[in-house]
């Protein structure tokens, strides 16, 4: 994820050029997307209108500290639920603010490598050092 939205870049910039202080969020999650967000647009969200079985998935286990580079990871794997429905392809990830689906709360996004058509009892996971996020 090598993409950031524009309002983090924007408070980063303040924080780092006008010393604006920045307040990192407590808790971050993950979102699974089917049309990509853009650094101004939200993009769309896996469905989670009835029991899809979605729901954003918390990284509390954090990321590689320090970054190397410009460069950290997951440290955990992160595991999505079983499907219980079919969620389409999904095409993108992003680190979100909030647990809220369908909130416009990204700060990093990126395109899948593969994108992965996802059905009923299919499970998305990321191992260890799979989710990548580049400040470069």
């Amino acid at each position: 994820m090598a993409a950031k939205k524009q309002t983090l870049s924007n408070a980063l910039l303040d924080a780092v050029l006008s010393g604006v202080a920045y307040v990192s969020p407590l808790t971050l999650y993950l979102g699974l997307y089917t049309v990509a967000p853009t650094d101004t647009t939200p993009g769309t969200e896996v469905v989670a209108a009835g029991p899809t079985g979605y729901a954003r998935q918390d990284v509390a286990a954090g990321f590689v500290s320090p970054p190397v580079a410009g460069v950290t990871s997951n440290i955990a794997p992160i595991t999505f639920p079983a499907a219980l429905l079919d969620w389409t392809t999904v095409v993108s990830a992003a680190i979100c603010v909030s647990n809220v689906r369908g909130t416009d709360d990204q700060l990093y996004f990126g395109d899948l490598t593969v994108h992965k058509p996802v059905g009923v009892g299919d499970v998305i996971s990321f191992a260890a050092g799979a989710l990548v996020v580049s400040e470069s």
